[in-house]
């Protein structure tokens, strides 16, 4: 019989088993990040130019959440601003600009790893090389990855943080390639590995890296083990978000809008002009272009594995950010927790419905 694997949305979380102390506002909701002790909340914006640019960034992380370039932005913008934030680049990028000569700088390179699968030993080699050459004066991320066992590997390689999820992004067409690993059991068989195999290594943060939409997929993904979490669709569908937006007219017709015009808007103006915005997954090359051996040796992602769509732009990262902390001070009052550490020790979760 076939293993049952779950799926975020299969997981319902109990509260903790001793009543809450009363003690709400000393809450906590924020994480410390190893590698420069910033405390921000635990949510990484993915790094897609529908989500972030180089004119929105700062609106994320004036709110606590991680921004992280992506590929499409200039290289040099990229290599400045990933001494501040993270920055995404090919495996080839790093190679070049970090590896073939060492960058001089007084400040720490975030370095985010886009190769489109992280099963390339290639990025453990990277990895390995970058940590030799900069010791820790380079944090690095890398992924996806969608079997627990990789996680051990990661941790050997010196990366700091690990995006887990294969095949779990609502832009990845599961059929072109047919693999795809559950997130909840992922997270679940990946703190399993953690406690068990990776005794005296890094421990490697953990990121849950798609299909986190709402402030409830984040409070169960962390109560399953991750440490962050990436968004792109839950965070797409604001107003400050980057990527083309239209309006779209009651007789059918589409207007432009600017990312500016469209960031000032309030719920009700968003929903009365039913501003949309294209929700794209960007390839690694230009799709002009034909992939040199490089690209396809190293699985560089093709726009059939990949689905564009427009989504609805339905309200502002202010409005947003008072849901996020109505859930998460509920979880922490039912979790009797006022730290994240605390609310994993106390919160249990159970299966709700089977995952076929």
């Amino acid at each position: 019989m076939l293993e049952q694997l779950l799926e975020l949305e299969n997981i319902s979380l109990i509260p903790a088993d001793t009543p809450n102390n009363g003690n709400s506002d000393k809450v906590n909701f924020n994480v410390v990040n190893h590698e420069d002790n910033s405390v921000t909340l635990p949510i990484f914006t993915s790094p897609m130019a529908t989500v972030v640019n180089g004119s929105n960034y700062q609106a994320f992380f004036n709110k606590g959440i991680r921004p992280i370039l992506a590929k499409t932005e200039d290289l040099g913008y990229r290599l400045e601003g990933c001494q501040y934030i993270f920055a995404a680049f090919t495996l080839r990028e790093v190679q070049e600009c970090f590896l073939a000569n060492k960058r001089l700088s007084d400040k720490l390179f975030r370095i985010c790893i886009e190769n489109g699968n992280g099963h390339d030993a290639e990025i453990l080699n990277v990895a390995i090389a970058l940590r030799r050459m900069y010791g820790n004066q380079v944090c690095i991320m890398a992924g996806n990855i969608g079997n627990p066992k990789i996680y051990i590997d990661y941790c050997k390689a010196g990366i700091d943080y690990a995006r887990v999820g294969l095949g779990s992004g609502s832009l990845v067409n599961n059929d072109f390639y047919g693999f795809y690993y559950p997130m909840a059991s992922l997270l679940i068989d990946i703190l399993g590995v953690k406690n068990t195999a990776c005794t005296g290594l890094k421990h490697t943060k953990i990121i849950a890296d798609g299909g986190i939409t709402t402030p409830v997929d984040i409070i169960k993904a962390m109560a399953l083990g991750a440490d962050y979490v990436m968004m792109g669709r839950g965070l797409a569908k604001l107003a400050e978000a980057a990527g083309p937006v239209i309006s779209k007219q009651k007789d059918g017709t589409q207007v432009d809008l600017s990312q500016g015009a469209v960031a000032s808007m309030g719920k009700a103006e968003l929903r009365e002009k039913h501003v949309m915005r294209l929700y794209s997954a960007q390839a690694l090359y230009d799709p002009q272009e034909r992939p040199n051996t490089y690209d396809i040796i190293h699985n560089i992602r093709r726009s059939s594995e990949v689905k564009d769509e427009w989504i609805n732009v339905t309200t502002n990262l202010q409005s947003w950010f008072l849901d996020l902390y109505d859930v998460f001070q509920n979880a922490f009052l039912l979790g009797r927790a006022l730290t994240w550490n605390e609310y994993k020790t106390n919160i249990k979760f159970v299966r709700v419905q089977p995952s076929y």
